[in-house]
């Protein structure tokens, strides 16, 4: 049921969100986000508060998706950070929770919609925008255009547009 988005679902999702070993579960996790049913922000953020998981971590990127915005700051920092893994992981928290498939595909390393993601200070460079537009059957200006919408979001730099703003 999560993974339709039942809100009938967040109840039972809420009560299995710990793993057996006490860390939260992602998957329960990615179907609160999917659903999208704001009564799973108040167990998160208790959770999240109680157990400070850091910015890369499911927990507070599922805060963020959901509108709570108090972690978004710290994820942003994160993703512009002096650190590649936590640049990369900061990010990934985010992009494993976006909707489309599209996006979390253009947003993986591997073009596989999977971790490892790729790195917010690396340039999406223009010329390869044919083997993003392939792993996702696009057409290049559509991908050109996701990326540019998901740069208005994330802290990416796009090689077409110049130089990201801090």
């Amino acid at each position: 049921m999560g993974l339709l988005g039942d809100p009938l679902a967040v109840d039972p999702l809420l009560r299995t969100l710990l793993g057996a070993d006490g860390e939260p579960d992602t998957d329960v996790v990615e179907a609160l986000v999917r659903i999208r049913d704001p009564r799973a922000v108040g167990p998160l953020l208790e959770l999240q508060k109680e157990k400070a998981f850091p910015p890369g971590s499911v927990l507070p990127a599922a805060l963020v998706a959901l509108g709570d915005l108090t972690y978004r700051d710290a994820l942003q920092e994160a993703m512009r950070g002096t650190e590649e893994d936590t640049r990369r992981s900061a990010l990934w928290s985010l992009a494993r929770l976006e909707p489309h498939v599209v996006d979390r595909v253009l947003f993986s390393s591997d073009l596989d919609a999977l971790a490892p993601g790729i790195d917010p200070a690396e340039a999406i460079e223009e010329g390869a925008l044919a083997a993003h537009a392939a792993a996702v059957r696009l057409p290049v200006d559509e991908v050109r255009r996701r990326f540019a919408e998901l740069a208005a979001r994330y802290p990416l730099s796009l090689s077409w547009t110049g130089p990201r703003s801090s």
